[in-house]
């Protein structure tokens, strides 16, 4: 949301201040050059919050559901294929296809909020890995997708942030993925 704002007061300051003419403005024309990047600058910022909030409340609903083991917030989540352009996707596709993801830690399962919320269990992960791509580090998760059909698909999904987060992600999974089944004999 930062960047958002950043470039969005740059372009409002370079409508109003940025073409070198000799000729003095008119104050329609200033007024038209502030009131429109305005506006813009005003609803970019409504829309931001607003999803924001969308994605907290799907929040607070899979809290409701069961208590997580622990929440990582603003990380960046792109959906993607098993390959290596994928990958590099992920790290330079910016706003197009990249989205800020919070991610739940259930004991059996993880949760995934962006507009939607997605829950994915433990035992459908296949693999988890840490790479990296260009200058980041990512984290690539491989799962088995049910679809509406009821077959089963391989889909992939890369998370990026704060390497402590996606290392205490990778644990976490990793750990429960080789824990042993209880079996109840009784």
């Amino acid at each position: 949301m930062k960047s958002i704002i950043f470039s969005t007061i740059f372009l409002f300051c370079f409508s109003v201040f940025g073409k070198a003419e000799p000729r003095p403005h008119s104050t329609s024309d200033l007024i038209f050059r502030t009131i429109i990047p305005g506006i813009f600058f005003v609803l970019v910022i409504v829309a931001e919050i607003w999803s924001r909030k969308k994605q907290n409340t799907k929040t607070k609903e899979l809290q409701a559901k069961e208590k997580p083991v622990k929440i990582l917030e603003y990380c960046k989540i792109f959906f993607g294929y098993n390959d290596e352009h994928s990958a590099r996707a992920a790290v330079l596709g910016g706003r197009i296809n990249v989205s800020l993801c919070n991610v739940l830690l259930f004991h059996d399962r993880i949760g995934l909020v962006t507009e939607k919320a997605l829950e994915i269990g433990i035992k459908d992960i296949n693999s988890i890995t840490m790479k990296k791509v260009l200058w980041e580090e990512i984290l690539q998760v491989n799962y088995n997708e049910v679809s509406k059909s009821g077959a089963d698909n391989i889909a992939t999904f890369y998370l990026k942030g704060d390497k402590e987060d996606l290392l205490c992600i990778k644990n976490f999974i990793e750990e429960r993925m080789n824990r042993p089944q209880i079996i109840d004999l009784t």
